[in-house]
């Protein structure tokens, strides 16, 4: 367990590799002001007191003339893997995070560390249930994630609709949320979509007729007409793509046929 110790302000050197490059003068003159009744987070620093997390708190320190900030020193220098972790654990305690900023830097974590959600909830010491409802933008088509960004649906409206299946029902619940509907209608409305989805005819091949003679079949596990809408989106991003690169009809058969194959598990 690291120890936390008064560090000298003016031993403190900046990472040159952090990503933070700019630091408002305001900003800082506020959290310094905050800094001299209460420091709530410490500052990481390397042995040579080269700074791992906190150097817009070592910069407002100087700003209103502190000597001294609390700071974990590492004896070990730790790998990337965790110095991420350190920023991003640090980063989701501030009070002033979106609810979208929040999920980036659960998903974030996840990733580095390859976690479940019952795992990251433990290391947050925060309820599964809070991650659960952070992480349902995870699930969620582009659509709803831009929403979710802009701020324009709250995270339990994200929740709702990742209960959603298909990018089709997804952003039919996000077209009725931005026309007003409550979370508690919202979550009605799509509880009433699974119902009839649940009896609508589920079929295992589609084949459509179109103009020309041309035949159009699609064979899978209980499609249904959302299913269906969806298949076909997807393969027609995918052909203008192969076109707009100058792919033939066969290269795009073929690229197809390999990302199928790379997406069925393996026993």
């Amino acid at each position: 367990m690291q120890q936390i110790v008064k560090y000298p302000v003016i031993d403190i050197k900046p990472d040159p590799n952090n990503p933070r490059k700019a630091f408002e003068q305001a900003d800082l003159q506020y959290l310094g002001a905050s800094l001299k009744w209460r420091q709530i987070e410490p500052i990481h620093l390397r042995r040579d007191g080269t700074l791992i997390d906190g150097e817009r708190r070592w910069r407002a320190a100087q700003l209103v003339g502190l000597e001294t900030l609390n700071g974990i020193v590492w004896d070990d220098i730790p790998s990337p893997q965790e110095l991420a972790a350190i920023r991003l654990t640090t980063f989701f305690q501030r009070v002033d995070l979106t609810p979208f900023e929040k999920f980036q830097a659960c998903e974030e974590l996840l990733r580095l560390n390859n976690w479940n959600g019952k795992q990251l909830a433990g290391y947050l010491k925060i309820d599964p249930a809070s991650v659960t409802k952070i992480l349902a933008a995870g699930k969620v088509c582009e659509h709803v994630r831009d929403a979710f960004a802009a701020g324009t649906i709250s995270q339990s409206d994200v929740y709702a609709i990742s209960k959603a299946e298909g990018e089709t029902e997804q952003k039919e619940l996000l077209a009725a949320k931005l026309s007003g509907l409550s979370r508690d209608q919202l979550e009605r409305k799509r509880t009433r979509a699974a119902r009839g989805s649940d009896t609508e005819s589920r079929l295992t091949t589609v084949k459509v007729s179109l103009h020309g003679g041309t035949l159009v079949t699609l064979r899978g596990h209980g499609l249904t007409l959302a299913g269906v809408i969806d298949h076909l989106s997807e393969t027609l991003k995918s052909a203008r793509r192969a076109h707009d690169s100058g792919h033939p009809v066969t290269t795009w058969i073929r690229m197809m046929n390999d990302r199928s194959h790379q997406e069925i598990p393996h026993a």
